[in-house]
């Protein structure tokens, strides 16, 4: 069956409730806490009441009256704990099963919600995508593809699952720089300058990008990369001709309709099917390597684009930055509206003393 098939209809309710993002913290406690305690068991429903309570507690959240989950509840404050873990149950995020051993009901994640609750648990946590979505690994999954005395093509899936995340997370870089620079426009004074510009240097973004360009450059690892591909390539390509030729002279032998019949003594797959397989599994492995060799040549072309982008908003901000100094600084920033007009000023010390002896009054008041 279908795995979305399987989901209740009420299970998107979390999704229309204004408490969506409580819910979804909740839902990712009792999830680390299960992976925690999967190895002896499942959690009871009191552990969860706990975690629940405990999460609860430490979640600094404002808690929404849901007229949905009033209707809901039988007896139980809407935020108490085991309002939420019924109401988990009864959306189906969570299974409840009796256990006759234990004499107590065990909570579990079905696997669908094991899917939804995955995601919560990485939304919530620092990007740690750089790991998964670097040059580094596609390098290293193409290498241990060539030292695999299988050539398992699970191996070259990864690569290619890779390949294609990093050329996504270098289209978000991309937006992401669009993003600040339009941030940076909006400010009209150097304090606003001052905070985009703190929190560009902070971003998650900029730090991807400082290792993207240094410990993970590209060009560090291009032409590795490259040949690597060709060397997968050649290398399949004599193993299909080997392949080939073991077909043909099985066929000439055997002709072809007998060996289909025929079985090794320890039961295996007859000679010419097991020859079959593996010019399937080399023209599957061709394709993947292919694939992989398209993405790398995207993800030069976005990598050039990047850094290319980077030096022009880099610019546009630094043109930003002098345009406040120069030409919009006095009607956009008063306090160099009056640096300057002291400057111009023939009586700026005494200018000074007034300003000094006004502030002190008020201060004084």
């Amino acid at each position: 069956m279908i795995l979305k098939k399987k989901i209740p209809r009420d299970f998107y309710k979390l999704f229309r409730t204004q408490n969506m993002e409580y819910y979804m913290q909740l839902l990712t406690a009792l999830y680390e806490a299960d992976q925690e305690a999967y190895a002896l068991t499942q959690l009871t429903d009191s552990e969860c009441r706990s975690i629940l309570a405990e999460t609860i507690a430490r979640v600094n959240l404002v808690w929404w009256e849901d007229e949905t989950e009033k209707t809901e509840d039988e007896g139980f404050p809407g935020l108490s704990p085991s309002a939420v873990l019924d109401r988990f149950v009864k959306w189906g995020w969570l299974s409840k099963d009796f256990d006759e051993k234990l004499n107590c009901y065990i909570i579990g994640f079905p696997e669908y919600s094991r899917l939804y609750v995955e995601l919560f648990d990485r939304l919530e946590k620092e990007d740690d995508s750089m790991e998964r979505e670097s040059i580094l690994s596609v390098y290293s999954a193409l290498y241990t593809y060539d030292s695999d005395p299988e050539k398992n093509n699970s191996i070259l899936k990864s690569a290619l699952r890779t390949s294609k995340s990093l050329g996504q997370m270098l289209s978000n870089m991309q937006d992401s720089m669009r993003l600040w620079f339009d941030e940076l426009s909006k400010r009209k004074d150097f304090i606003g300058i001052q905070e985009v510009l703190v929190n560009e240097i902070n971003n998650r973004e900029s730090v991807k990008y400082a290792i993207l360009t240094t410990t993970d450059s590209f060009y560090r690892y291009k032409e590795a990369v490259k040949e690597l591909i060709a060397k997968i390539l050649e290398e399949n390509e004599n193993r299909r001709e080997k392949l080939m030729a073991q077909k043909r002279m099985l066929a000439a032998q055997t002709g072809g309709a007998d060996a289909l019949q025929e079985t090794a003594a320890d039961g295996s797959t007859p000679a010419l099917l097991k020859l079959e397989r593996g010019l399937q599994f080399c023209e599957e492995a061709a394709q993947l390597v292919l694939s992989v060799e398209r993405e790398f040549d995207l993800i030069e072309k976005k990598y050039n684009r990047l850094i290319e982008l980077k030096t022009v908003f880099a610019r546009r901000a630094l043109a930003r930055i002098h345009y406040l100094l120069q030409e919009g600084a006095g009607a956009e920033d008063s306090t160099l509206e009056l640096i300057g007009l002291l400057n111009n000023s023939g009586k700026k010390n005494a200018l000074l003393e007034d300003f000094r002896a006004v502030s002190y009054t008020h201060l004084t008041l």
